[in-house]
């Protein structure tokens, strides 16, 4: 974990150092510090709004996955949707809660199937 956090600081300080040379060379180096830092602030932001669509996505997907396994008429049917909660689990495994929804997905395939085959 060093290694990552020395790397994270190296790059810091070098985007910093290219931050200085495009902004005042004149500035006291405190007051560009301050702005670098504002800026980085608002990159974060950004970062965690995608955090936030994602976990939406996860919610439509989510819920997709469950009209695919209400829509089940045949067997070949409920293995497909056996495939879409695995891809949804894949596509999500990092998210929280997702290996609950998948194991409800998984539950809810596996009763589907047990009402189309009898």
């Amino acid at each position: 974990m060093s290694k990552e956090i020395t790397k994270y600081w190296e790059e810091t300080c070098i985007d910093f150092g290219k931050y200085v040379q495009q902004r005042h060379r004149y500035m006291e180096p405190k007051e560009l510090w301050i702005e670098y830092q504002n800026k980085m602030a608002k990159d974060v932001e950004e970062i965690l709004d995608e955090a936030d669509r994602f976990e939406k996505d996860m919610e439509k997907a989510y819920k997709k996955a469950l009209k695919v396994i209400d829509s089940c008429k045949t067997a070949a049917h409920v293995k497909c949707a056996y495939n879409y909660s695995y891809n949804f689990w894949k596509l999500y495994a990092n998210e929280a809660g997702c290996t609950k929804l998948y194991k409800k997905l998984q539950s809810k395939c596996k009763t589907r199937g047990r009402i189309i085959n009898g």
